[in-house]
């Protein structure tokens, strides 16, 4: 409904993708923070605990694995030189 409102806006309208995914990201931030704000009421649990942490712990393990590549393939290549060297 955001996007549909503020379609005068979009500066490109026969490429609205840019324009519709910013809308999209800083509405669901929005969303996201007041989910987060709002207090159940009382009596009531979460249906699911949060996975926030899995999710950050799982991100940072992706990086992680992509910098340990990157290094071993450097670490290979150097390991090459030298021994093509001591030949």
């Amino acid at each position: 409904m955001r996007a549909w409102r503020m379609r005068h806006q979009c500066q490109d309208p026969g490429r609205p993708w840019a324009w519709l995914s910013r809308i999209c990201r800083r509405e669901g931030a929005r969303l996201a923070a007041r989910r987060r704000t709002a207090a159940l009421p009382e009596g009531y649990e979460a249906a699911e605990p949060s996975r926030t942490d899995e999710t950050v712990e799982r991100l940072a393990v992706t990086a992680a694995e992509g910098t340990v590549k990157v290094r071993l393939h450097r670490a290979r290549r150097q390991l090459e030189r030298v021994l093509a060297d001591e030949e």
